[in-house]
């Protein structure tokens, strides 16, 4: 199964892992043909409203959760999605930073 997730101006196809910042809303959407349970043990970083195939997320507070999708008979795991809920996500660096000056013959 396929899950997207859905931001503005942004959609990211086939995600299994995301780092969001916290107060982020998004949308989870599968490719299910069938209605789908989500599963995230109530847990305090996000909140969620769930429809057949897609629910719509708020991370509400800074942790790490295991969504976890399954058949509407519960018959098994279709899919685990890791969401980190993080304060900010830092860029990585362009470049070191450093500088040298001319190199001297030893």
């Amino acid at each position: 199964m396929q899950v997207d997730i859905s931001l503005s101006n942004v959609k990211i196809y086939n995600i299994s892992r995301v780092d969001v910042v916290k107060g982020q809303k998004f949308k989870l959407i599968t490719d299910s043909p069938d209605k789908i349970e989500w599963f995230s043990n109530g847990d305090a970083f996000l909140s969620f409203v769930e429809h057949d195939k897609s629910a719509d997320v708020e991370a509400t507070a800074t942790g790490r959760v295991l969504v976890k999708l399954f058949k509407s008979d519960f018959s098994g795991v279709e899919k685990t999605l890791e969401i980190n809920v993080l304060d900010s996500i830092q860029e990585p660096a362009a470049d070191l930073g450093l500088s040298a000056g001319a190199p001297e013959p030893k």
